[in-house]
């Protein structure tokens, strides 16, 4: 009797370590779920393996961009940081975040120029900005967005609530502590002669981000109106590549992108197209 309540008593201890250890995994697999994307991100905020193994094989090299695994997880954490910070929301992965910073990093020099096609909340800007200043004297950005809500003005971010303007923009900016004289913002749409005026006299640029209108005419568009103003040397990035949600921006880097003899494909990593602008004859 004295053995069967012994054992009865080590069962009791077993199950509430097993209840204790099921909570807590519960709570673990909440988080990472969250991390992962579901919920309110809809996009991932981990970066995972196989991540890291392409920006230290090949492509990194062809990038000229050497970086340890200890780094990459930095810049996770950095971008999680920042995004926290910020109202608003990134509209795209940890990863294509991360892309955007090592693509960047590329370009040699003391000053880099960057102009994004498409804003939103500007935490991209915002990441991009503070992962990059350590590298260089002098970080410029240039925003280019309607800043007109969430495809229009009566309309509200579907995942935060949150109204999409320049006003929020510029509050995220200051929550980073981005220097006023690091920004130009211009507020309009990147189809409009005046806008892409005023962006062909902040260029030439270091670095071109496309991530506007996503269907088959934007892209191109965008590509046919701002690409002539990478530098010689400098990136062009094309944002949700072989997305399955926006396949006409795949279609369009297929059939034109690729074949342009001014840029060369250095390669995709996660969502992100990386080409580098040919030395001008």
């Amino acid at each position: 009797k004295e053995s069967l309540d012994s054992a009865r008593q080590e069962i009791a201890k077993s199950t509430d370590r097993i209840e204790t250890i099921d909570k807590n995994l519960k709570s673990a697999s909440s988080l990472t779920g969250r991390l992962r994307g579901e919920g309110y991100a809809q996009f991932g905020r981990l970066i995972g393996a196989d991540f890291i193994k392409e920006i230290q094989g090949d492509l990194g090299k062809k990038l000229g961009v050497d970086i340890s695994q200890r780094e990459v997880r930095y810049l996770e954490r950095k971008v999680q940081h920042l995004e926290a910070m910020c109202e608003g929301r990134m509209a795209t992965t940890a990863e294509d975040a991360v892309a955007r910073v090592l693509a960047a990093r590329s370009q040699r020099g003391d000053e880099i120029k960057v102009l994004e096609i498409g804003v939103l909340f500007g935490v991209s800007a915002a990441i991009m900005h503070t992962a990059l200043t350590p590298f260089y004297k002098k970080v410029q950005l240039v925003l280019l967005d309607p800043f007109d809500g969430y495809y229009g003005s009566d309309h509200l971010d579907p995942l935060t609530g949150q109204k999409v303007s320049r006003a929020a923009v510029e509050r995220n900016l200051t929550r980073a502590a981005i220097r006023s004289d690091d920004v130009k913002i211009l507020e309009g749409f990147s189809t409009d002669d005046t806008i892409m005026q005023a962006a062909r006299e902040e260029g030439p640029y270091d670095v071109i981000v496309i991530d506007g209108d996503h269907s088959y005419d934007g892209v191109k568009a965008d590509f046919e109106r701002y690409a002539e103003m990478v530098a010689s040397g400098g990136v062009l990035i094309v944002d949700d590549y072989g997305s399955d949600d926006w396949p006409d921006v795949t279609k369009y880097v297929d059939k034109v992108v690729k074949s342009d003899d001014r840029f060369e494909q250095v390669g995709t990593l996660s969502r992100t197209a990386i080409f580098k602008r040919n030395a001008s004859p």
